[in-house]
């Protein structure tokens, strides 16, 4: 068998959210600080939903979205409830799960700049929405949400083409062990793999005490061979 080490993005420290300019809050509505006020702003300007939105709008999402800070494992939404706002996730992750065939449970990861909760956007306010999904909260989950009157109050319908979600994957992911104890030659493996990607070091200064951080997230997952670790589309 195969013994990896994997670090999820929902495990990435808070200061590695911060550096990438996501802010972290709790529960309230707007941005505290000017520069939480700023940092909302650029987060929101890179949603690939807002794309098309005018800069004139951008202020006033960041003053008046409400930040909602979410526990590891809570539902914040599920299968069937009526939905009431539309949220973005800011920081940390979120799992969509719906029920398939027995024993079987089709599941989508939401990271920062993803949403739910869209349809009742789409139709107006008008009439009740349900959620055609089930909704759970990842390690630090943080979310912006606009209620369907505050979204025709800002007025940015126009601006906002909803794309068609795409298929849920049909393998359930397993869920990611527990942090787990590592050597010091797996910690240097760890650090080195991490100031090697190329991806990472365009988006977070990876300062020596992040790195550090980071190792300590990561995970031990053992893999029989011929085990399927991700497949297309997931």
């Amino acid at each position: 068998q195969t013994c990896l080490l994997g670090l999820g993005i929902g495990r990435l420290p808070a200061a590695v959210t911060a550096a990438l300019g996501i802010p972290r809050r709790g529960a309230g509505r707007g941005a505290c600080t000017e520069r939480e006020f700023k940092q909302r702003i650029e987060f929101l300007g890179q949603v690939n939903l807002f794309k098309r939105l005018p800069l004139c709008h951008f202020p006033i999402l960041a003053r008046e979205l409400r930040g909602v800070s979410w526990e590891a494992g809570q539902v914040i939404l599920k299968h069937g409830q009526q939905l009431t706002e539309f949220s973005i996730v800011a920081e940390g992750w979120a799992e969509v799960q719906v029920e398939g065939p027995p024993g079987c449970t089709s599941t989508q990861l939401l990271w920062p700049g993803d949403y739910f909760g869209e349809r009742v956007l789409q139709t107006g306010g008008g009439g009740i929405v349900r959620s055609p999904a089930r909704v759970v909260a990842g390690p630090r989950l943080v979310t912006l949400a606009m209620t369907p009157e505050e979204f025709e109050g800002f007025g940015i319908r126009q601006h906002l083409p909803f794309p068609k979600r795409r298929a849920l994957s049909r393998c359930v992911a397993p869920k990611a062990a527990e942090t787990s104890a590592k050597s010091d030659g797996e910690r240097k493996f760890l650090a080195q793999a991490l100031k090697s990607n190329c991806n990472l070091r365009s988006l977070v200064d990876l300062q020596p005490h992040l790195v550090e951080q980071m190792c300590d997230a990561a995970f031990r997952q053992a893999v029989p061979v011929g085990s399927k670790i991700v497949q297309r589309g997931e």
